[in-house]
């Protein structure tokens, strides 16, 4: 709904949603344990919560990036509180998260097309990552070869859902740069 900027009734819809699912939210724990099914359920609704903006999944999102960037534990971790973080309303901070991936200090750049690809599918990032494919576009040629599995996936993740002539007219830059 967002993204076709209904904002007044996505925000009435979310409320509705919070409202409807907040006695189940708050019960989550942000741990791995239980079953397959409670894992996925758990993931569901926390991924459910940050997306609608709910203060306590928000807040607690950025205090798991905060220690996420102060840790040293695995790979595997640090993309479970990557991804998270890719739930933010907050365009500045989601701007951040593309520009550490870019630098790839912090977020590896290996892992920089599925950040993209993440931030895309939040509708704060939707815009936020096509204007930074546009205006980056040479960048990220140096660091993936076009044609790559990489910018295949940067692209169709960021553009696979445009459907208006003005958005088709955006997507056929890519043919006309280097």
């Amino acid at each position: 709904m967002e993204k076709n900027n209904i904002s007044d009734t996505a925000q009435n819809l979310k409320n509705y949603i919070l409202r409807y699912f907040r006695d189940v939210i708050d019960k989550q724990t942000w741990s791995d344990m239980g079953s397959v099914s409670e894992k996925t359920l758990r993931m569901a609704l926390l991924e459910l919560s940050c997306d609608l903006g709910y203060p306590p999944c928000v807040n607690r999102a950025s205090q798991l990036f905060s220690e996420w960037v102060a840790s040293n534990r695995t790979n595997s971790y640090k993309n479970t509180i990557l991804y998270a973080l890719t739930c933010s309303k907050d365009a500045e901070k989601l701007a951040k998260l593309i520009a550490l991936g870019m630098e790839g200090e912090v977020i590896r750049t290996q892992d920089l097309p599925a950040l993209i690809v993440a931030i895309a599918r939040n509708p704060v990032g939707k815009a936020l990552t096509w204007n930074f494919i546009r205006k980056n576009w040479k960048k990220l040629l140096e660091k993936f070869e076009l044609g790559s599995t990489a910018i295949t996936r940067i692209l169709m993740g960021t553009t696979g859902d445009f459907s208006s002539k003005r958005e088709l007219e955006e997507v056929r830059f890519v043919h006309y740069l280097p």
